[in-house]
C-alpha cells in the first residue's frame, strides 16, 4: 500500500513539474519604451571629440525606432568648429546595428553610421569631408558608450540579462524576449 501511495506521489509530483517547466519554457517579452531609451541617450549628450583640426559636439538627440532591419537611430544637431567654410551647426541621423554584451547586460550601436546631414552652413561639397571625418569618431564612441544598461535593481531587468533571447524594435518599443531555456 505504501509503494503505491509513493508512486502516486511521484506521478504527481512529476506532472507538476513538468506543467511548472513548460510555462516557464514559453517566452517572455520585456518592452523599453521610446520614453526611456530617449532619457538614456540624452543622458549621453553632449557628446564632445576632437580629430585633427576639427571640434564636434552631438547634442539634442531624437530616437529614432522605425528604421527596421535591427537598426537603432537617432537625429542630433552636431556642431562643426573647423576652419574654412568646414564648420557650422549639423542636423545628422546616426543608425546602427542594436548588439547586447551579456556579460554587462549593455546594448551597443554597432557600426554606426552617418544616413543623412541638414546644414546650410556645410556646403554640400564640404558634406562629404565632414562625413569622413564626424563618422569614425561617432562610430568609436558609439561603440564603447552604452545605448541602454539592463537594471539589477528590477527584477524584470534583472531576469533579461540572465535569458535574453533576442532583441526586436516593434511599435517604437525595444522588445526584449527571454527563454530560459
Amino acid at each position: 500500500m505504501s509503494a503505491r501511495i509513493f508512486t502516486s506521489i511521484r506521478t504527481l509530483g512529476l506532472a507538476l513539474l513538468l506543467a511548472l517547466t513548460s510555462s516557464l519554457a514559453s517566452a517572455y517579452t520585456i518592452e523599453l519604451t521610446e520614453a526611456e531609451l530617449q532619457q538614456r541617450l540624452e543622458s549621453m549628450m553632449p557628446m564632445h571629440r576632437d580629430r585633427y583640426f576639427m571640434k564636434v559636439t552631438l547634442d539634442k538627440p531624437e530616437l529614432d525606432l522605425t528604421l527596421g532591419d535591427g537598426l537603432l537611430g537617432f537625429g542630433a544637431l552636431m556642431t562643426v568648429e573647423a576652419p574654412g567654410d568646414l564648420g557650422g551647426d549639423v542636423k545628422v541621423k546616426i543608425a546602427g546595428e542594436l548588439v547586447y554584451n551579456a556579460d554587462r547586460g549593455t546594448f551597443y550601436l554597432k557600426k554606426p553610421k552617418i544616413l543623412s546631414m541638414d546644414s546650410s552652413h556645410i556646403s554640400v561639397g564640404n558634406q562629404a569631408q565632414v562625413k569622413s571625418v564626424i563618422e569614425p569618431l561617432a562610430s568609436k564612441y558609439l561603440e564603447r558608450k552604452p545605448v541602454y544598461t539592463l537594471d539589477d535593481e528590477d527584477l524584470k531587468q534583472k531576469l533579461a540579462k540572465a535569458v535574453l533571447k533576442s532583441v526586436t524594435v516593434q511599435d517604437n518599443k525595444l522588445v526584449l524576449e527571454l527563454s530560459p531555456f
